[in-house]
C-alpha cells in the first residue's frame, strides 16, 4: 500500500480505512485469478501423482510382458547337506542324480616342527629367499633381511603384505610353551591352486621344512601325498570321475549352479519356479488395484485434485477393456480362467489362489501365454496402453498436464498486469482522498472562522 495517510490529520477523515475498503472490492477479480491458478496447480500435482501410479503399474506389467518371466527355474535338492542347486533361464526341467565322493579343499602347509618365536631363518647368504607359487601368484620373500634373517612372524607378515600375493594366507600357530609353527593356506581350493615352495641361498631358510610337504604326507599340513585330491570328485547320472577345483560349480549341468556341501548322494530337481510366477501375478493384481485406489482418491468429490476430470474415467476404461479382451492362440483366453476376477462393487481384481494354483500345476504353458504372449498377452497389452498414456508430450497425461501449465502461465501474466493496475488505482485513491481530506479541513477551518466572526459581531451589538 503506497502513500499511506494517517487518520486525524486535516479533517480527521480515515483515509487508510476508506482506501482499504475500496481496494478490498477492487481485489476480488485478482483473488479469483489466484484461486483459479491454485486450482490448476492442484490439478498439475494430481496429474503428477497419476503419472507415478500409472508408471508403477506399467513396471508391474513389464515384469509379465514377456515369456522370459515364465522361463524361470528353481533347483531343489533331496539333501542340502550334500548339495544345493539354483537354476537360471538356460536350465531345462528334469532330475539329476549326484554322488559326491570328495569335496574340494584348499591346500595347507605347515613348517617342520615348533620353533622359538625368536628363531630366525636366512641371514647367512645375501641370496637367501623363500620362493612361493600358488595359483596365479609367484613371489619371493627376502629372508636375508640385511643379514638379520627373519622370524616366523616376520615371514608371515612379509607373505601377507606382498604386493604380488593374491593366493596365499600365512598365519602363526603358537603352542603351550610359546613355540611357533608357520602355516600357509591357499585362498582358493583345488589342485591348480596348490602351494609350491623352494628356497634360494645357502642360509638355513630351507630348515622351515615347507619344501617337502607336497611329497610327504607325514609332515605337518595337508595329509595328502596325492595333491590332485584337492579337487572335488563326483558323478552326475552315472557319469563318474568328474572333478572340479571348487565346490561351487556352474559348468556341469546347463543353466544349473551346484554347491557341494558334503559327501553322499542327492537328487537335484529342476522345475519352473511357479512361486516366482505367482508372485508376479499377485504383483499384477495388487498393481492394478493400487492404481484404482489412487484414481479413486484423485477423483473424490470435494477432496480429489482431479475431481470431475474425464481423463480418469478414460484411463480406467482403457485398462478394463484390455483386461476383458480375450487372448488368442492358447487354451486359456480370459483372466477368469486362471482365478482372476473383477469385484462387481469395487471394480478391483481378486485372485482365487486355489483356482490359480490348480491351473498353474496343470497348464503352466498356457498361463504363460495368457500373460506373456508378445502379440496380445494381457500384460503386454496393458503395458502398451500404459506406455501410450505416459508418452512425453503426446500421452494423455502430459497433454492434460501441459495444457494446465500453459493456463498457469497465462494466469501469471494476467495476475502481474492486474497487480500493477491495482497498485496504480490504490495510489490514485490515496491522492483523491488525501485531497478531499485537505479540502474538508480547509472548509472546516473557514467555517470555524466565520462562526467566530459572527459570534464576535453579535457580542459587539449587545
Amino acid at each position: 500500500m503506497a502513500n499511506i495517510s494517517a487518520p486525524g490529520i486535516g479533517s480527521g477523515l480515515d483515509v487508510n480505512a476508506i482506501v482499504e475498503a475500496m481496494m478490498g472490492v477492487e481485489r476480488i477479480p485478482l483473488l479469483r485469478l489466484e484461486e483459479r491458478k491454485q486450482n490448476y496447480e492442484d490439478q498439475i500435482s494430481g496429474y503428477g501423482t497419476l503419472r507415478s501410479a500409472v508408471d508403477s503399474f506399467k513396471t508391474a506389467m513389464d515384469e509379465l510382458a514377456s515369456l522370459d518371466k515364465f522361463e524361470i527355474y528353481k533347483g531343489t535338492s533331496s539333501d542340502d547337506a550334500v548339495t544345493t542347486a539354483t537354476a537360471d533361464s538356460n536350465a531345462t526341467a528334469g532330475s539329476y542324480q549326484l554322488t559326491i565322493d570328495r569335496l574340494a579343499e584348499a591346500h595347507k602347509m605347515g613348517s617342520a616342527g615348533m620353533v622359538s618365536a625368536t628363531a630366525t631363518f636366512g641371514g647367512a647368504d645375501a641370496a637367501d629367499a623363500l620362493n612361493i607359487t600358488a595359483g596365479s601368484s609367484t613371489f619371493s620373500i627376502d629372508t636375508y633381511n640385511g643379514g638379520a634373517g627373519m622370524t616366523l612372524a616376520e615371514i608371515r607378515d612379509a607373505i601377507n603384505s606382498h604386493a604380488d600375493n593374491s593366493s596365499v594366507s600365512a598365519t602363526i600357530i603358537t603352542g603351550n610353551n610359546g613355540d611357533q609353527q608357520l602355516s600357509l593356506t591357499a585362498k582358493n581350493s583345488g589342485f591348480e591352486e596348490r602351494i609350491q615352495v623352494n628356497y634360494s641361498g645357502a642360509g638355513n631358510t630351507s630348515t622351515l621344512g615347507l619344501s617337502t610337504l607336497n611329497d610327504d604326507p607325514n609332515l605337518p599340513g595337508t595329509p595328502m601325498a596325492d595333491l590332485s585330491k584337492l579337487d572335488a570328485l563326483f558323478s552326475v547320472d552315472g557319469v563318474t570321475g568328474i572333478t572340479r577345483a571348487s565346490n561351487s560349480i556352474n559348468d556341469v549341468i546347463g543353466g544349473v549352479s551346484l554347491e557341494l556341501t558334503g559327501v553322499g548322494s542327492s537328487r537335484i530337481d529342476i522345475a519352473n519356479d511357479k512361486d516366482e510366477v505367482k508372485n508376479s501375478i499377485e504383483g499384477f493384481v495388487s498393481g492394478y488395484n493400487d492404481l484404482l485406489t489412487k484414481i479413486d482418491q484423485l477423483s473424490a468429490i470435494n477432496t480429489g485434485k482431479l475431481a470431475g476430470d474425464s481423463s480418469l474415467r478414460r484411463i480406467i476404461s482403457e485398462f478394463r477393456s484390455e483386461i476383458n479382451t480375450a487372448v488368442s492362440g492358447g487354451s486359456l483366453t480370459m483372466l477368469s480362467e486362471v482365478g482372476v476376477t473383477t469385484n462387481k462393487d469395487t471394480g478391483k481384481l481378486e485372485l482365487d489362489e486355489t483356482d490359480f494354483d490348480t491351473v498353474m500345476a496343470n497348464n503352466f504353458a498356457d498361463v504363460a501365454h495368457l500373460f506373456g504372449n508378445a502379440t496380445d498377452g494381457i500384460a503386454m497389452r496393458l503395458a502398451d496402453s500404459a506406455d501410450l498414456m505416459l508418452q512425453s508430450s503426446t500421452g494423455l497425461i502430459d497433454i492434460r498436464s501441459d495444457g494446465l501449465k500453459d493456463s498457469v502461465k497465462r494466469l501469471d501474466n494476467n495476475i502481474l498486469r492486474m497487480e500493477a493496475l491495482l497498485e496504480n488505482r490504490e495510489n490514485n485513491y490515496f491522492k483523491q482522498y488525501s485531497t478531499l481530506d485537505g479540502l474538508v479541513s480547509r472548509m472546516n477551518s473557514t467555517g470555524a472562522y466565520l462562526v467566530a466572526q459572527l459570534s464576535a459581531m453579535s457580542n459587539n451589538n449587545q
